[in-house]
């Protein structure tokens, strides 16, 4: 009988255990989820910043992207598309953000679409809220479709295509 008791202890204590890790451990679409929602943090900007601060920023933001990614950003003017190293974007974000004084993202429905355990596509709307280096407001809204992959544990931008600023 005890014996019986004794392996009926064991047996939940398992079952718990495997329970409570499975539930705990998050899931891939929550931890890409998670992934934009940094991106879009690492991407604001809350005033004027040292040169060297300016590129470590610009560094924690390509380390978001795959080794090689491909870059679409649609606008009025300013067209950019292309394949990029992970290397070679701390310059472009360098530049992109010397254009503002200040820059807030925040992220709006958020969908993704796991389609292999390595890979996922994701959808999802960006309001950009701030000032310009010349001083005048600036609040766009764009939609952004991405491909994500999973590399070392870590899922990484492997394409990103901002549209044209959504106009009311």
């Amino acid at each position: 009988m005890v014996k019986y008791a004794i392996i009926a202890i064991i047996a939940i204590a398992v079952l718990g255990g495997g329970a409570w890790w499975f539930l705990r451990t998050p899931s891939d679409v929550s931890l890409i989820k998670e992934h934009i929602e940094k991106l879009t943090a690492a991407a604001s900007k809350s005033g004027e910043e040292p040169p060297l601060a300016a590129a470590g920023k610009a560094q924690a933001l390509a380390n978001f992207f795959a080794d090689s990614c491909d870059i679409e950003i649609a606008g009025e003017g300013v067209a950019i598309s292309g394949s990029y190293q992970r290397e070679e974007l701390p310059p472009h974000a360098m530049l992109v953000r010397a254009y503002f004084k200040t820059a807030n993202f925040s992220t709006y429905d958020i969908n993704v679409n796991q389609t292999s355990k390595l890979t996922a596509k994701a959808f999802f709307t960006v309001m950009l809220t701030g000032t310009l280096a010349g001083g005048d407001s600036v609040r766009e809204v764009r939609d952004i479709n991405a491909m994500l992959v999973k590399a070392n544990g870590h899922w990484l931008f492997s394409s990103l295509k901002i549209a044209s600023p959504i106009k009311k």
